[in-house]
């Protein structure tokens, strides 16, 4: 019986210490977990941080150059004794930043953006009376006060500039647009006036069958508008 209690004593003595030294490994390992996990979530952290620092940095850069855009066409403005200096230099410059404000509008206008392409495209018809894309800003300017939802502004352009934007190739695409715009303000007449221009004028145009369909449908409504109206 004695040999029995000493061999249970001197087993629990032994296995003690490495019961002990599992439970403290068992411990150390998840404080480690739980360092790792933490420095995981700080790398995140510091990964998004860096995200927007880039992207701060890429928008200071589009902003100075749109200033050094703008500070060229102010001297541009003020340089009439310079381009009596050296005219075909001056012309070159004038051309190179003439067509980076076109390009800046028509960018502008494709990320709906539709401020900036107003401005862009009203600064080409200011600065530059004789430029290539005249008629090109003249449409797209248009173009961005119905896509701002202007269609007052767009109407004023169109009917002022209707005979030069005539020979713009877009100037069916603009005809149907304005029409559209017409008829959703219920002026039923105008409209039919634009899509009819379309029609006579252009029956080669590949949007022809969509016009006469419109057509159609104006003239539905007017009718419809006028039998209510009675």
């Amino acid at each position: 019986m004695r040999k029995l209690l000493f061999l249970v004593f001197f087993l629990t003595g032994v296995a003690t210490p490495y019961v002990a030294y599992a439970l403290d490994t068992e411990k150390v390992i998840l404080n480690l977990n739980k360092q790792i996990k933490g420095l995981k979530t700080r790398n995140r952290e510091l990964l998004g941080k860096i995200e927007e620092i880039e992207a701060q940095q890429q928008l200071t850069i589009k902003k100075l150059d749109e200033l050094s855009e703008i500070i060229k066409f102010q001297a541009t403005k003020g340089s009439e004794n310079i381009n009596n200096v050296l005219p075909n230099q001056s012309l070159k410059v004038s051309n190179e930043d003439a067509l980076k404000l076109y390009k800046r509008g028509r960018s502008y206008l494709l990320t709906q953006q539709f401020e900036k392409s107003i401005d862009s495209f009203s600064s080409y018809l200011e600065l530059y009376p004789s430029g290539k894309h005249l008629n090109d800003s003249r449409y797209w300017l248009i173009k961005s006060f119905l896509a701002k939802g202007d269609f007052a502004h767009a109407e004023s352009l169109f009917v002022a500039n209707e005979e030069k934007l005539r020979l713009h190739y877009k100037y069916p695409n603009l005809l149907f647009d304005l029409a559209k715009n017409y008829k959703n303000n219920k002026d039923f007449d105008n409209s039919i006036l634009l899509i009819t221009r379309l029609i006579d004028n252009f029956p080669n145009n590949n949007r022809i069958e969509n016009a006469k369909e419109f057509l159609n449908e104006l003239n539905l409504l007017k009718n419809q508008k006028l039998t209510q109206s009675n």
